[in-house]
Formats: structure tokens, C-alpha cells, sequence
């Protein structure tokens, strides 16, 4: 996909329907993905290939997500919450969001459950 391309980032893309987003969007070929994980590991990288830009960081640390969002244009939310202590941790993401990404285009976080 070309640089002019809506950028969508897949939060939870290792997850079973955060690989389905990731594939689909692949396939339709008018975005440029780019995936949120934790880790770098090649079991990482074979699960999601090479046609994704990976952006390391952890839901449990909001701070470490600032490059993963910097000038996205969607976010598709498809992780579980990482541990059951961090209930709130997807109201914090969101208020994170918020408050850092300025966006003109009023664009929502999708939202897609991976049980």
C-alpha cells in the first residue's frame, strides 16, 4: 500500500480475531497496518508475517503505546484484557487516546471482542 494509505492500527493482532482483522485488511490492500505487540519474538513474527509494521509496547504501560499511535488513522480494538487486575485498563487506552490524539477526523475506536 502506498504512503498516502489510511494507516490502521490492530491492538491484540496476535489474538484469533486480531489475526483476522490483520489478514483482511492485508487482502483489501487499501491500508497500511500496523500492529501493537508485546514482544519481537519470531513466534511473533510468523504468526503475523511481514506485511505489518510492528510497534512494541504493553497495554498494562500506557506510556509505551505513544509510538503506536502516533498518526494512525483507526484503531482496531481486538485484545482481551491483559490481566484480570487491570479491569479498567481499556478506559485508561481510551482516555489515553483522547487526550493524545488530537484527531481532526473524529474517527472512534472499533470495536472488536476477541473472547
Amino acid at each position: 500500500a502506498d504512503d498516502l494509505a489510511p494507516e490502521v492500527l490492530v491492538v491484540g493482532a496476535t489474538g484469533a480475531v486480531g489475526r483476522l482483522v490483520v489478514r483482511r485488511l492485508l487482502l483489501d490492500g487499501r491500508f497500511r497496518v500496523r500492529v501493537l505487540v508485546r514482544d519481537l519474538y519470531s513466534r511473533t513474527l510468523n504468526i503475523l508475517g511481514t506485511g505489518v509494521t510492528y510497534c512494541q509496547g504493553d497495554l498494562g504501560n500506557v506510556e509505551s503505546l505513544e509510538y503506536a499511535l502516533t498518526d494512525v488513522d483507526k484503531i482496531v480494538f481486538c485484545a482481551g484484557a491483559p490481566r484480570p487486575d487491570e479491569e479498567d485498563f481499556r478506559s485508561r487506552f481510551e482516555a489515553y487516546v483522547q487526550e493524545n490524539l488530537l484527531s481532526s477526523n473524529g474517527e472512534g475506536i472499533s470495536e472488536e471482542e476477541d473472547d
